[in-house]
């Protein structure tokens, strides 16, 4: 499961660049970023609790 939560990290980056930074990604940026989240969402959706 803690794999899963630190594949979240660039998209917690991403948003607090956005925010404190005042940065802007790329909307493909934004894209890979929303892949990324939909695997985790994905991963943990599946990911069946230790025995």
């Amino acid at each position: 499961m803690d794999g899963i939560l630190m594949s979240l990290e660039p998209a917690m980056a991403a948003l607090i660049g956005l925010v404190v930074l005042q940065k802007s990604l790329h909307v493909s940026q934004w894209i890979a970023v929303l892949c990324v989240v939909a695997a985790s969402a994905g991963a943990a959706r599946e990911a069946r609790p230790d025995v």
